[in-house]
């Protein structure tokens, strides 16, 4: 069953879907996970929240990007991330809430999409961590297998409005031009995103499938722990886990890179705007707090 995920509650799991949670017993502190998340990172959409990155590259015809989120306000249309250089040329993910909860990924250039993938289905468990895999690999002669995004483990198929991209195309994401942001559009800075990300990774020049993150242990979506080493990340590759030590141990910033050691993006990767190191929180998607649903009255 697609988009479950975790809650802890009195030493219970609890199954999250798009239809609700059910516990399912089992604890835990004795071993289900094999690889814990310690943290998330918590968007403020009022107080205009994001990790920013000036210049970013990273190859534009193969890459992946890995990472759990957890909505907060799934009514309000709102960035998770986004790549802006002007009304017509931008690449970005959107969390659409303004249409219930869609996940909408595209890359527009020069007025015109010339990738789009807005799904059917609605992610909008306020309980409930999602992890979204987007692989890209352009040069593939496969028109279907160029672009694809996964919502735990689950390749996204149905689409309310979809655009294939054409062969050896690059995305604007990684062409080093205006900035890359975390939780807004990019460098338009708005619809900023309320909610919670974790474990973001960035692969360069590899297009990977969710299994190379996360696997499925007793129907449940969890993150693995092999996950792809610092010599897979490629030269431009990345991992944002959110730690709080990296300020107490001299970090200058929540956006510290701790998963590629062969990459020169230096430290940090990303600087934070509006964020503290109180925004490092310990609800995970190994340690998931409970959430009261705005859309139950």
């Amino acid at each position: 069953m697609p988009w479950r995920t975790t809650t802890s509650i009195c030493g219970c799991i609890i199954m999250s879907g798009p239809f609700g949670s059910t516990a399912w017993m089992a604890n835990p502190a004795s071993g289900f996970y094999d690889f814990e998340i310690s943290n998330s990172l918590r968007f403020d959409t009022a107080s205009n929240t994001y990790l920013d990155r000036d210049s970013y590259t990273h190859d534009r015809q193969t890459f992946t990007y890995s990472f759990w989120f957890k909505p907060t306000n799934p009514t309000v249309r709102q960035f998770i991330f986004g790549r802006y250089i002007d009304g017509n040329n931008v690449s970005a993910l959107e969390y659409d809430g303004g249409e219930g909860g869609r996940l909408s990924w595209y890359d527009y250039q020069s007025g015109a999409y010339t990738f789009q993938q807005r799904t059917s289905a609605l992610f909008r468990d306020v309980s409930a961590w999602y992890h979204v895999v987007l692989r890209v690999d352009t040069t593939d002669s496969t028109a279907g297998s160029r672009a694809r995004m996964y919502v735990n483990g689950t390749q996204q198929t149905s689409f309310s409005a979809s655009t294939t991209v054409d062969q050896n195309v690059s995305f604007l994401l990684g062409d080093g031009g205006n900035d890359f942001r975390w939780g807004t559009e990019g460098s338009n800075n708005r619809l900023h995103f309320g909610g919670y990300l974790a474990d973001i990774i960035v692969i360069d020049v590899s297009s990977l499938p969710p299994t190379s993150f996360a696997e499925t242990k007793n129907d449940i979506w969890i993150p693995k722990s092999d996950i792809p080493g610092s010599d897979s990340y490629g030269a431009r590759g990345y991992r944002l886990q959110f730690k709080n030590d990296v300020f107490d141990n001299g970090g200058s910033s929540i956006g510290v890179n701790t998963g590629s050691n062969t990459g020169d993006l230096g430290s940090p990767a990303f600087t934070a705007s509006g964020l503290a190191a109180g925004d490092s929180v310990p609800d995970s998607p190994t340690n998931n707090f409970a959430t009261l649903n705005p859309l139950i009255s």
